[in-house]
């Protein structure tokens, strides 16, 4: 045991003068607040099924160590609002809209023939119903992910890059199942290092702070320390383990009333 808390703590002072920290997939989070449109009785709902892709649009957002945070649902209603040709036809009263670095997400039946849109100076996102009924149901998996990227600052790219999750919605070879997203399968859903950099420069974000290895080590490092005072204690008084215990119990009975 002596050896390992020696080990340990060479590796502890060796992280602590070098400055690194523990690898952390995910360094910051996009906070989201989705809104389901109804008409004014508060029926016939898009998005019936409250369908986020949350899995999916994490697996995209992972590359860049952003992790997309969903709040509670919220329902909004509005027939008029239900069927619109711009995210500014949403601001309207009762709207159910966040206020700070919250980006508002809303569910309409219908986007201009379109299957969403994004503004990233209202932080306005819309998501129509035919994303959800596309392909026989299997749904574009990866459209939030991309109207997300508007948000963070991505604009549509070339047009040649159809793996791409900021390509256009005509090109892009969408998602319809986690597994087709990258790194597995046919690697849809992909971010360059350049898309990478910009959507971590927005004032959207919030970075998530991490334990250093030194904090995590020398944790670890008191918890060994306490075992190995307690084990010498305990040899001193006399007293046995309680595994010692219950196999030495008939040859040292008045162990166990120590």
């Amino acid at each position: 045991m002596r050896k390992i808390f020696e080990s340990c703590s060479v590796v502890v002072l060796v992280l602590c003068i070098s400055g690194q920290a523990l690898a952390a997939p995910i360094t910051h989070q996009l906070v989201v607040n989705p809104i389901q449109v109804c008409d004014d009785t508060g029926g016939n709902c898009a998005n019936p099924g409250n369908i986020l892709y949350e899995a999916e649009t994490d697996k995209i957002w992972d590359q860049s160590g952003v992790d997309i945070s969903f709040l509670s649902w919220k329902q909004m209603d509005n027939t008029a609002a239900q069927n619109i040709t711009a995210t500014s036809n949403l601001l309207v009263a009762g709207n159910q809209a966040l206020g700070g670095n919250i980006i508002n997400m809303w569910f309409v039946e219908s986007y201009a023939g379109s299957y969403g849109a994004a503004n990233s100076s209202g932080r306005r996102v819309a998501i129509g119903n035919n994303v959800f009924s596309y392909s026989s149901g299997a749904g574009r998996r990866d459209t939030i992910a991309h109207e997300l990227g508007h948000i963070l600052g991505l604009p549509h790219i070339s047009g040649t890059y159809p793996l791409n999750v900021m390509e256009s919605g005509g090109v892009r070879n969408a998602a319809t199942a986690i597994g087709q997203i990258i790194p597995d399968g046919a690697l849809k859903g992909q971010l360059t290092t350049a898309q990478v950099t910009t959507a971590l420069g927005s004032s959207y974000l919030e970075a998530i702070p991490e334990p250093s290895a030194c904090t995590l080590g020398i944790a670890g490092l008191l918890g060994m320390s306490f075992y190995t005072r307690r084990r010498r204690l305990i040899s001193r008084r006399g007293e046995l383990l309680p595994s010692q215990s219950r196999r030495h119990a008939d040859r040292w009975p008045s162990a166990l009333s120590a």
